[in-house]
């Protein structure tokens, strides 16, 4: 490969680790909704709803 192919192939993979964490943030969005259960993600320090403990 050469450097110009290294490169799109270093972007890609930036775009679609971006793209992921996006769906994975969406997903969690989604638990309580669906599953009546609370998101991972969401329950972060600073990203609560609610006080957290």
């Amino acid at each position: 490969m050469n450097p110009v192919e290294l490169d799109g192939l270093k972007n890609a993979h930036i775009r679609d680790a971006a793209a992921v964490v996006q769906y994975i943030a969406w997903l969690d969005k989604q638990m309580p909704d669906i599953y009546g259960a609370p998101g991972h993600f969401s329950e972060a320090k600073g990203m609560c709803k609610k006080e957290c403990s």
